[in-house]
């Protein structure tokens, strides 16, 4: 073995669920080439066995799959402790959904189709974070208006707008 291998970090593990077989092996297939460790489900329970069994640094769940949905496989992974962080994968990210996400303590929303530039970068800055996304509590939500609860913190902040820009609204861009 080259000795400058010796010391390279192995690729993160990461869980990539989603019903739709083309989407999926897409995801994986990005993700693979940007030399991180793919492991495949297919539905919410393979994810949710996977997650138990082994040790990932990250998963993305597809909000609509068969036998249990990701937002489910979410908040089971609540209780585990060492629980990978994740990003919640939607054909359009609802307000509904989003707020489901937030309370779960996703990462991020990634909104279908998948824009591989963009799946890289959310996955990088999701993997760089080195603690859980902060608590934010859900006090009050409707169409125009969400009540929340949550630190007054830069990182608390900064998730709160990556998941509004991930809303699907016809509100002007500088809102």
């Amino acid at each position: 073995m080259h000795p400058s291998r010796a010391k390279e970090k192995p690729g993160e593990r990461i869980l990539v669920a989603d019903g739709d077989a083309a989407t999926r092996e897409k995801i994986a297939a990005v993700l693979r080439s940007e030399n991180f460790r793919v492991t495949t489900a297919a539905d919410g329970k393979e994810a949710l066995a996977h997650l138990t069994k082994s040790k990932f640094d990250l998963a993305l769940l597809d909000v609509w799959m068969p036998r249990m949905s990701g937002l489910e496989v979410l908040k089971a992974l609540q209780s585990k402790k060492s629980a990978p962080r994740v990003i919640v994968i939607a054909a359009g990210c609802a307000a509904g959904t989003i707020l489901k996400a937030i309370a779960a303590r996703a990462c991020r929303c990634l909104t279908k189709p998948i824009d591989p530039q963009t799946l890289v970068s959310l996955v990088r800055e999701s993997l760089s974070r080195k603690s859980r996304p902060p608590h934010i509590e859900i006090i009050s939500g409707s169409p125009r208006w969400i009540e929340l609860r949550m630190p007054c913190t830069l990182e608390a902040a900064e998730l709160i707008e990556s998941f509004m820009n991930s809303l699907e609204a016809d509100l002007p861009a500088e809102t």
